[in-house]
């Protein structure tokens, strides 16, 4: 058996120990429910949530990066070009007469 229990006061649902939960119980302002329903409107609901903030977190910070990453590899192949010009030496020009 469980050491925890769920009550209800309007539309707050929390999961207590049994000790706390019948404090709350015998102020008379919370009554106890399902388990079902806590599972439904509190647990689940919280993690569809932290999922959603994942993938938003994890999308806003894979574009900077990205985009950063991106930029240096673009700077390393200006960077690149550059050095070959500079270490080509000059063909001399035919002199015309």
């Amino acid at each position: 058996m469980s050491n925890y229990v769920c009550v209800k006061n309007g539309e707050t649902i929390k999961r207590l120990l049994r000790k706390e939960a019948d404090k709350l119980v015998l102020s008379g302002a919370w009554n106890y429910c399902p388990r079902h329903e806590w599972k439904e409107k509190v647990r689940d609901a919280n993690r569809a949530v932290i999922a959603e903030n994942v993938r938003e977190a994890t999308a806003a910070a894979s574009k900077p990066r990205n985009a950063a990453r991106r930029a240096k590899n673009l700077k390393g192949k200006v960077r690149k070009v550059a050095e070959k010009a500079v270490e080509a030496p000059a063909e001399p020009k035919a002199e015309t007469v």
